[in-house]
């Protein structure tokens, strides 16, 4: 049985144009696609970044991520069953790389929004003092640790002021240490309500 011939087929890269040349055997298709994985791979890249867009609802202000919220209100945009913050890939696919060692910060502090102009790059350090600066910290009650709420603290600093309880008792009374009823009446801990 004599061998099919072969033939010569071109077929163009999907991603750069260039013109591929192909040797296969009559009647059997080429089945590459791109001139070479480098092609491939940003071919790809490409359509993440184009399907990531569809799912950004622009406006004046914030462009809010309309695809799935973490827990704690983060977009998250999953590629190859792993989950990417969203703001995160606005800036990669905007900006390029994030350097090692830094991280994708909001100048808006709407963790929804991936606006590119809401975003910069900076340290652990420096996303700590912006959410100082901007008042964010969790204290007080809503510290996951946290027993008292902020009207039992401004209770205890009362009826400790009026000296006619004791340190002790009011530790019983609010089943908190007596280390705790220290730090809030010499206003050690809970200054945000002084």
């Amino acid at each position: 049985m004599p061998d099919s011939q072969t033939t010569n087929l071109a077929r163009t890269c999907r991603r750069c144009g260039k013109q591929l040349i192909f040797r296969t055997r009559e009647g059997l298709a080429p089945t590459r696609k791109y001139c070479d994985s480098q092609c491939w791979r940003a071919h790809q890249c490409e359509r993440r970044r184009a399907t990531f867009w569809t799912k950004v609802r622009e406006a004046d202000g914030c462009w809010l991520w309309l695809g799935e919220l973490s827990r704690t209100g983060y977009g998250v945009m999953y590629h190859n069953s792993k989950a990417h913050p969203a703001h995160r890939m606005a800036w990669l696919f905007t900006h390029g790389g994030i350097p090692p060692g830094l991280f994708v910060l909001h100048r808006c502090d709407n963790r929804a929004c991936v606006r590119p102009e809401h975003l910069f790059v900076g340290t652990h350090q420096d996303n700590m003092i912006d959410m100082v600066t901007k008042n964010r910290q969790a204290r007080g009650e809503k510290q996951g640790a946290s027993k008292l709420t902020e009207g039992q603290v401004r209770q205890i600093r009362a009826r400790y002021a009026q000296g006619d309880i004791t340190k002790a008792a009011l530790a019983t009374e609010f089943s908190v240490t007596r280390r705790t009823i220290q730090v809030i009446v010499e206003g050690l801990g809970w200054r945000h309500l002084a």
